[in-house]
This record gives C-alpha cells, sequence and structure tokens, in this order.
C-alpha cells in the first residue's frame, strides 16, 4: 500500500512536465522528482551499567549491553532543488529530500553482553523498521568558473528510526553462578526508537563538463543530537536517553540536466550519499513488571552511546520547470 501511494504521488509530479513547451531547460530552474535509494549499515546503542557481585556485597563490576539495529533497506521519496535568488545574482540556492523505506531489514538485529570483558550473552532477532530520512540544504555561491562553482553549505539532517524486534535466538552465561542456557522465542522483543537531528556548515562544488551534465560534491560537519527510547518487552523495562555528539555528511551526484534527450523537461541522477552520527549521553530506565527487579524500580543516569553509519546510493528523476 506505502508503495503504491508513492508510486502515484511521483506520477503526479511528472505528468505536468509533459505539457511543456519544447523550449531547452533553465539548468537552474526549479527541478522536482522521484527519488529511489538503497540503503545499507547499522546504528549501534550501547549502555554502560555497575552490577552489585551477589557474592561479594559492595563490589560492583561493569555491565556492558550493545544494540545493533540493520538499516539495509530500500527507500523511496522526493526530491526538489530551486535557486532561491533573482536572475542577475543567482548566489543562493537550496535542495530538500525526503525518504521513508518500503522494506525491512534483511539483516537480523543483535544484543552483545559483557561482564568485566567477558562476553555472557548474545541473541539475534528479526527486525521489522520504519525510517523517515530528510535533508535540507542552502548555498551561498563563493565562486564561479566557466564551468564549476563553489558554495558555502548549511547543511540540516532528520532522520526518525524506529525498530521492532520479533522473534529471538542466543544464549547466555552466568559467570557468578557459573551456568548458562541457550534461549530462544517467537514472542516481542523490543521496541527501540531514536531521532537524529543534526545542523551542519560545509561547502559544495560542482562541474559542468558540458550543458547537459554536472558533477556535485559536497561535505559538512556539525553537532547532531539523538534522543532515544527503548521499551523492553522481555525484562519488563522502558529506558529514555538523550545525548549531544558529532554529525557527518558527504554528497556525491552525477545529473543529466534537462536537455540531455528530445524531452527537454527531463532529468536525472544518480546519488552517493554517507551518514555519520555519534553521541553520548545518559538514560534513565524504569521497570514496569517482575520480572527482573520489582515494578516500579528506576535506574537513572546510566551511560549510553549512540553510533549510526549509513551509506545510500540512490537515483532519481523528475521534472524541471
Amino acid at each position: 500500500m506505502r508503495l503504491t501511494v508513492w508510486i502515484i504521488l511521483f506520477l503526479s509530479v511528472l505528468g505536468p512536465g509533459a505539457l511543456l513547451a519544447n523550449e531547452p531547460a533553465d539548468p537552474t530552474a526549479p527541478r522536482w522528482g522521484f527519488v529511489a535509494s538503497r540503503s545499507s549499515g547499522t546504528t549501534q546503542y550501547t549502555l554502560s551499567e555497575e552490577f552489585e557481585h551477589p557474592f561479594h556485597p559492595g563490589t560492583l563490576s561493569d555491565v556492558q549491553s550493545e544494540f545493533e539495529f540493520p538499516l539495509d533497506v530500500v527507500l523511496i521519496g522526493f526530491t526538489a532543488a530551486w535557486d532561491l535568488a533573482t536572475r542577475t545574482s543567482r548566489r543562493w540556492g537550496g535542495a530538500v529530500r525526503i525518504s521513508t523505506n518500503v522494506t525491512d531489514p534483511s539483516k537480523k538485529a543483535t544484543k552483545g553482553s559483557q561482564i568485566e570483558n567477558h562476553r555472557v550473552g548474545y541473541r539475534e532477532s528479526v527486525a521489522e523498521l520504519s525510517m523517515i530520512v530528510s535533508t535540507v540544504d542552502v548555498s551561498f555561491r563563493l565562486t564561479e568558473g566557466e564551468r564549476s562553482t563553489l558554495s558555502l553549505l548549511f547543511h540540516y539532517d532528520y532522520q526518525n528510526i524506529r525498530h521492532r524486534l520479533t522473534e529471538f535466538d542466543g544464549w547466555y552465561y552466568d559467570p557468578f553462578w557459573q551456568n548458562g542456557a541457550n534461549a530462544s522465542g517467537e514472542e516481542p522483543v523490543i521496541e527501540y526508537a531514536i531521532y537524529y537531528a543534526s545542523p551542519q556548515i560545509g561547502a559544495a562544488g560542482a562541474f559542468c563538463p558540458n550543458e547537459f551534465s554536472r558533477l556535485a560534491l559536497q561535505a559538512s560537519v556539525g553537532a547532531v543530537y539523538a534522543s532515544c527510547t527503548d521499551n523492553h518487552f522481555l525484562l519488563g523495562r522502558y529506558s529514555q536517553g538523550s545525548g549531544w555528539g558529532l554529525g557527518l555528511n558527504s554528497r556525491a551526484s552525477i545529473d543529466l540536466l534537462p536537455g540531455f534527450v528530445k524531452l527537454d523537461w527531463l532529468w536525472a541522477g544518480l546519488t552517493l550519499e554517507l551518514f555519520y552520527f555519534h553521541t553520548e549521553g545518559e538514560t534513565d530506565r524504569r521497570w514496569y513488571t517482575d520480572t527482573y527487579l520489582p515494578a516500579g524500580t528506576e535506574i537513572n543516569n546510566i551511560p549510553h552511546e549512540t553510533e549510526s553509519f549509513q551509506a545510500h546510493i540512490g537515483v532519481s528523476v523528475g521534472a524541471s520547470f
């Protein structure tokens, strides 16, 4: 159903282009289009806690839990780019892109646990994903040659990622009691949600070997804020945390501009975009069942880290007005 809706919207964007006059389109004119991309990468969520030794009260042991959520999905969405300035200056430009996934990850989510650097558990789960990726670019042209430009870039990333894990298969080992077992099941495991907001600054360059094609490169760096929630059904607990860190973005695209075929309103492109986010913060945790600790128990200010690396390879096609 989601894919059908996007196809209908895509056709509504391209349809008006067929009615345009057969005059060469302005390469700097507003462009609207449809983009399909393949995402690969992961989001990692790491919690570091201290656990009291069961046989030696007052002695604390370091416990670390690391979740890895897959992001290998197909995304579809829209892209738009336009010139914000007058015809005489043409120094300002902008672009907006927004996509959502139409498939679930083919890889499984994993969780690994360690106590004092000794592996004590591992689990794999089937992942369902809902993901929104959006970017906004505003550029100010600094220099312009005969076929090239260099611009100051203001870039903003927003991502909303929600995983629901079902089924699990793994093992655990208790080093204190020296026992362990395999564990598996088909019930829901975790709902994990995180969003990233990252304002960045950087540079963008473009080179046009001819009037119908363009190579564009951009890179930016800035701060990133992440907020995440974790509803762990198996352990009956809910966690919520946030943190600040570093955000990076880089993008390379090859565009075939209007006029490269007889349909002078049509443009197409091939893009590779990389995202990197790393944050550190604290998490508050509360148990709502008696599965592990008494319901109502709270543990606050647990240190955590999030890290996400993503590569998106996409193709786009659309109309220039």
